[in-house]
């Protein structure tokens, strides 16, 4: 016993070592949704390690920024670990040593970056008034703002909140249809913080704060969980699965092969008697058009289905990932475009400073990441029912479902991550944004994961990663709209107000400080 105490206490003393080991433990969350409680623990250490205690008798933040900065490099470098699996980058033409330095750059240099993204905002701790209570509300709202800024920007990528990590546990992920995914970070925040200072110092106070942090989320999501769905207008639905690897997607030789394997599986669902089809992104690569118009749009009028497309779209001189609906009497519904194409994949942001200070990418393929973003949600008619989709990196940004669908899409293609934990990290924003909303989903991927989603975030129908596969279930639309639908991310007020709140305490302080010198003068 006394061995462990000294082994803790050793892992305690080396700030670097304690933070890094908490935000490992923090990703094991995101890595099996199973293990939520992991996003628990790794953060009460964190917060265990970041409030030490004061001579004053308090416990005051100890050196917020390194402490975050060393939790962002444990977290975000594991998380992104699946990059690694677009090596060798045979698309792109890299040598295998461009290749490595790609991989070294994306898993090292992204988490880097968003560790760094997390932390500044914990420097505002510096400044923070030493009060218990206002404590763990401080520190949330940093980590909070941290979560912001990933997702601001063109290099957005908000890949890591914290929501994602707790997709399974239910009764806590329906607070999301409230106030948003970042609701969950503000109560994992509260709990965790109020009980790391609740082991250091016996206050009733944040005795209370600990529970109520808790338990009032989880009962009131066990009541919305209690709460059901609409149940009638069901429709059924097929999510196509059809396994094109990502060499093999791509390649113009292979083309008419990818076609004929998508066409026949989208018969083969007609056949059954599915009524909506959705496909995966760019199920067709190429420009839809044609020959492969006309043999769609006969599986739709020979069965009177509806099937939702993925394929590219050009007008104007710019391309664009699209998606669209083809109906039974031939016509196609207004495209939606991708909104948020992904940086270095479909784009190359800054590229002229990038290829000044990187000159070899001058010599590589990167014509290809050249992808127009779309500028606006569009609701896709299909059934009877207005259907709002995400185009695969699309589905990580809350803002972007259009909040007056009654079911949702996501049609993605993660075929260049084959089955890492990237494939099931993305599966996971497709349940924090059903719940969210408070719609079915229906998410239909080349490689998987495929599945059906329902209103609470619940998934079904699963299907095995790199399989080729055709689903089926029953979706149910839905009119009703959450309060986070109306209000969207209103609660980032908090942040803000903390930052102002704490501004003037500090100007506050100035001034009286001030104050006395020039009196005792």
């Amino acid at each position: 016993m006394n061995g462990a105490a000294r082994l803790f206490g050793a892992a305690y003393r080396r700030r670097r070592i304690w933070s890094f080991s908490a935000g490992v433990l923090y990703s094991l969350a995101f890595f099996k949704g199973e293990l939520f409680v992991f996003g628990f623990l790794g953060m009460f250490l964190l917060f265990l390690r970041l409030f030490a205690p004061a001579e004053s008798g308090t416990f005051a933040p100890e050196k917020p920024f390194r402490t975050v900065l060393w939790f962002g490099f444990g977290f975000f470098m594991p998380l992104y670990s699946w990059l690694t699996a677009l090596y060798p980058f045979e698309a792109f033409g890299f040598t295998q040593a461009q290749g490595i330095f790609v991989v070294i750059a994306g898993v090292f240099g992204i988490g880097a970056y968003h560790a760094l993204l997390l932390a500044l905002p914990f420097l505002l701790l510096n400044i923070t008034p030493r009060r218990p209570l206002l404590q763990p509300f401080a520190a949330a709202c940093c980590y909070m703002a941290g979560e912001w800024l990933m997702s601001a920007g063109v290099l957005a990528f908000p890949w890591g909140m914290s929501a994602v990590g707790q997709h399974l546990f239910l009764p806590l992920l329906q607070n999301v249809s409230l106030f948003g995914a970042r609701f969950i970070t503000l109560i994992l925040c509260l709990f965790t913080c109020s009980l790391a200072l609740c082991v250091r110092m016996k206050k009733r106070g944040l005795v209370i704060m600990t529970s109520l942090s808790l338990a009032v989320p989880l009962l009131t999501g066990t009541a919305l969980l209690c709460i059901p769905s609409p149940a009638e207008g069901g429709i059924k639905a097929a999510a196509v699965q059809g396994n094109e690897l990502s060499m093999e997607k791509w390649d113009s030789a292979r083309l008419k092969e990818n076609k004929e394997r998508y066409i026949s599986l989208t018969k083969e669902a007609a056949l059954n008697g599915a009524e909506l089809i959705v496909l995966p992104e760019t199920a067709f690569p190429c420009v839809f058009d044609g020959e492969l118009n006309a043999r769609i749009t006969q599986i739709t009028a020979e069965y009177g289905c509806t099937v939702i497309v993925g394929a590219l779209e050009r007008e104007g001189g710019r391309e664009y990932n699209s998606v669209f609906a083809v109906y039974p009497d031939g016509t196609r519904s207004e495209p939606y475009r991708k909104r948020r194409p992904v940086p270095f994949g479909e784009f190359l942001p800054y590229r002229d400073q990038l290829m000044k200070l990187l000159p070899f990418l001058d010599s590589m393929n990167l014509s290809s990441l050249d992808l127009s973003a779309g500028e606006e949600s569009v609701l896709i008619e299909c059934c009877g029912v207005k259907a709002g989709a995400f185009v695969c990196f699309d589905s990580v940004f809350p803002s972007l479902a259009p909040v007056d669908s009654e079911l949702l899409l996501v049609c993605t293609n993660d075929s260049w991550f084959e089955d890492t934990p990237g494939i099931y990290q993305h599966l996971a924003h497709s349940a924090v944004r059903a719940a969210e909303n408070g719609k079915w989903l229906v998410r239909a991927a080349n490689t998987g994961i495929s599945c059906f989603i329902s209103p609470k975030g619940s998934m079904s129908e699963n299907t095995e990663p790199l399989t080729s596969a055709v689903i089926y279930g029953t979706v149910y639309p839905n009119a009703r709209r959450t309060l986070y639908s109306y209000i969207g991310d209103v609660i980032m007020i908090l942040p803000l107000a903390f930052a102002l709140f704490t501004a003037v305490c500090k100007a506050a302080s100035l001034i009286n400080k001030h104050k006395k010198v020039r009196n005792a003068q």
